[in-house]
């Protein structure tokens, strides 16, 4: 419930929850980096346990990730030592695919919970970036639902195919491709589509 408040909250636009979502994420990896810390010096943040044990936190540095939502800076604690070495982010790593599928799959699932908490019976069609985990995550609570992959992700998978100087005429082509009012003018645009490019960019 309170997940989904806090997403809710203030939206203007869907580019407000995506900035809420990318907030989300660097906040629960830098308190995975918080518990790994604990963990390497055996006790936990402000504990006199930690008083005359060779070893304690120093601070904070800042690092640059990289995810499907965008650069994002987080606080990577420090210890006095310099022995702590993080698992969840390693020191050089700064792609975060494989944490960050885990982590929005374990968000999606409590957003369906507390959607479903608040009377929602069922959702027909849950159209998302296919995260792994994701619709395992949405159809453990919404049985029924089906999982579509977003547009603007399978445009964005498309261009990436697709040289710099044509991008942009091929993404206003397929728009009118998924704008079409009904199927016989999608599939009519769609020739239109393959006509035009089809020479430039064949399939493998």
């Amino acid at each position: 419930m309170k997940l989904v408040q806090l997403l809710m909250e203030d939206r203007k636009s869907t580019g407000d929850i995506q900035n809420k979502l990318k907030r989300l994420f660097s906040g629960t990896i830098e308190q995975m980096l918080e518990v790994e810390m604990e963990e390497h010096l055996g006790y936990e943040k402000n504990s006199v346990e930690g008083n005359n044990t060779g070893n304690s936190r120093n601070g904070y540095g800042k690092k640059t990730i990289i995810s499907d939502y965008g650069e994002c800076e987080i606080a990577v604690p420090r210890d006095r030592n310099g022995e702590f070495e993080p698992k969840v982010i390693e020191k050089r790593q700064t792609r975060t695919d494989e944490i960050e599928q885990k982590i929005m799959a374990m968000h999606a699932a409590s957003i369906c919970s507390d959607l479903k908490n608040r009377g929602v019976k069922d959702i027909f069609v849950a159209c998302h970036d296919n995260l792994t985990g994701l619709c395992t995550a949405i159809n453990s609570i919404f049985t029924k639902t089906k999982n579509q992959l977003c547009i603007v992700h399978q445009v964005r998978n498309i261009c990436k195919f697709v040289s710099y100087k044509d991008r942009k005429a091929v993404c206003a082509d397929l728009k009118k491709i998924y704008g079409a009012v009904n199927l016989d003018d999608a599939e009519y645009t769609k020739e239109e589509f393959r006509e035009k490019w089809d020479k430039k960019y064949p399939k493998e």
